[in-house]
């Protein structure tokens, strides 16, 4: 963003448009174009991260104060800056009511192109941080992931919505947990660790009990693996 802004006041104090070209000598000209980039996209960016704080969603209120925000806020920042540069803001209050208006149009068409772009971000973010295996299920179990057990050929999927039944390997299943973090305990059972909810010790090996109530073996073999992910003391 840093060099496109620079690339945009390099281009508009070259190029000098609405007439700058003309009444600014070349100095002048690329300073008052850099401010007007500089000052306007740091209002834009301020306006919106204040209308839509936290991901929230487009709703019509929200759209027309980033839009009159960012419109009017433009607005000030250039006949503040013509004042100071041209000696003169606008042509009276016709001039300043254009200036409005053509600030508030513009601001519309970034406002709407900057949520498509958000919205375009969160889509892909949200596909690519979803394990594979949550696809493969019915839409209302979809939730987090809580565990896998091996159930004859089958693998049964606990998740925070639900319990489904999937006919693959359980080496298979695993593969397509992440990014979810979590661990094999036993050579049937595979767990989230942000849904262990207790562990302790059985013979020479442990149960995890998870968030939905199950009770987990962990064989021995896997006992050195839960010590080092913090599950038991060493």
């Amino acid at each position: 963003m840093l060099l496109a802004l620079i690339g945009v006041s390099i281009l508009l104090g070259v190029s000098g448009p609405f007439g700058t070209i003309d009444t600014l000598p070349a100095l002048p000209r690329m300073a008052y174009w850099a401010l007007v980039a500089w000052l306007t996209y740091s209002l834009g960016a301020a306006v919106f991260i204040a209308a839509f704080p936290e991901n929230a969603p487009p709703q019509p209120a929200r759209i027309a104060v980033a839009v009159l925000g960012i419109g009017l806020g433009c607005t000030v920042i250039l006949l503040a800056l013509n004042l100071l540069f041209l000696g003169r803001a606008v042509d009276g209050a016709a001039g300043i009511l254009r200036l409005a208006g053509i600030c508030v149009l513009v601001s519309g068409v970034v406002t709407g192109l900057m949520l498509v772009s958000r919205g375009t971000v969160m889509a892909e973010a949200s596909t690519t941080s979803t394990p594979p295996i949550l696809r493969r299920l019915p839409l209302d179990k979809r939730g987090a992931l809580v565990s896998l057990a091996v159930r004859d050929h089958y693998v049964e999927v606990t998740t925070t919505k639900g319990r489904e039944m999937l006919l693959m390997r359980l080496r298979d299943a695993i593969a397509e947990t992440a990014p979810a973090e979590g661990m094999q305990v036993h050579r049937s059972y595979w767990v989230a660790l942000p849904e262990v909810r207790a562990v302790r010790r059985r013979g020479d090996g442990a149960l995890v009990t998870t968030s939905r109530g199950d009770a987990l073996p962990v064989s021995r073999s896997y006992m050195p693996a839960i010590r080092e992910a913090g599950l038991l003391p060493g």
